[in-house]
């Protein structure tokens, strides 16, 4: 198709070439010394090899000829009766370009579907949302298509549960409550985001359903995980750290508090950074601060600080840190209280 085109429209610009060299001819009273037909002839020669040897995509003659070799296979795919045989002989990279192509000439919500499973082999989660979505549209919210949508969302965020990606699962789950595909992703996705109070009621009901099978040991130890670390969660849930400044020390700079076990070097268990506009100030720690796993509750932890004051040219002075200080309290209450100076130990 695109080789007639690009002759047809050479063939239109050497007519209107030939016209207009005629026309100016006359105009100016000349005789024409060439044959204008063989100048256009030549100018549009000139054209097609200039396009061959410069402007032409590297990659055209191998997508006209996938195209040639697997636009019957996209149509089955479209169709939604691929062959099996055909399925394992198309490279997946040769298929998504086809497939997409076929299916901006016939829309099918099956199309899309498989067009979305090769993106995601194809490690593009970006892209295969995109075709999840328009299966989803096109199916009118079947579950299969939602199921998709939820799993390559959660891709796209590197194996956690999103908002949107969350919310489809509980729709789907709400209608079909014993859906393993759609407990497993939700389990697994929120253990991922650390969001363990969604993720212990799943692996407790893939338990319920699959005690008595093979997947038995594994389903208890990730329930007992995910309980072990919804109980640490509970526990350390809105950690504050309370940071004082002694005498000389004026807010403005960047401050790092940290959490560790007395004794520990190295990576702190939970930091954060933020700007201190003000001392006293108060800062407290997520589960999303959280560098490794929690310990177990009623660990004994200290907190510290450090904190950097900014100069003229937005550059960082020569820092003060706080002495580490016993992080104490009850579960969900838990509070320190640091003091910066100059003579701190980290």
């Amino acid at each position: 198709m695109l080789y007639p085109a690009i002759a047809l429209l050479a063939a239109f610009a050497a007519l209107v070439l030939w016209w207009m060299w005629r026309r100016e001819a006359r105009r100016q009273d000349v005789a024409l010394r060439v044959p204008a037909v063989a100048v256009v002839l030549v100018v549009v020669g000139l054209a097609v090899l200039l396009y061959i040897w410069r402007g032409q995509h590297p990659d055209t003659a191998r997508w006209l000829s996938d195209w040639r070799a697997y636009q019957g296979f996209a149509t089955q795919v479209v169709a939604g009766n691929p062959d099996p045989e055909l399925a394992a002989q198309v490279p997946l990279q040769s298929l998504a370009r086809v497939l997409q192509r076929q299916l901006h000439l016939t829309p099918s919500a099956e199309g899309w579907y498989v067009l979305s499973l090769v993106y995601s082999e194809l490690e593009a989660p970006q892209v295969s949302v995109m075709a999840a979505r328009r299966a989803v549209e096109i199916s009118d919210k079947a579950l299969e298509p939602r199921l998709l949508l939820a799993r390559s969302l959660i891709e796209q965020d590197q194996g956690r549960l999103n908002d949107e990606a969350g919310e489809l699962l509980d729709t789907i789950l709400a209608e079909h409550p014993g859906h393993d595909g759609a407990l497993t992703l939700l389990a697994s996705a929120a253990m991922q985001s650390q969001d363990f109070a969604r993720a212990l009621p799943a692996w407790q009901a893939l338990l319920a359903r699959h005690g008595e099978g093979e997947a038995r040991l594994l389903l208890e130890k990730m329930v007992e995980d995910a309980r072990h670390q919804l109980s640490a969660q509970q526990h350390y849930e809105n950690l504050t750290v309370v940071v004082e400044a002694g005498q000389g020390i004026e807010a403005g700079g960047n401050l790092f508090v940290f959490l560790r076990r007395p004794g520990d070097v190295g990576q702190p268990l939970a930091a954060m950074r933020v700007l201190a506009d003000r001392f006293p100030i108060t800062v407290t720690l997520t589960p999303q601060n959280w560098l490794q796993t929690m310990p177990e509750p009623g660990t004994e932890l200290v907190a510290g600080a450090r904190y950097s004051a900014v100069g003229g040219g937005a550059v960082e002075q020569a820092g003060e840190s706080a002495e580490l200080t016993p992080v104490s309290g009850v579960a969900g209450a838990l509070s320190a209280r640091v003091r910066l100076s100059p003579s701190g130990i980290q």
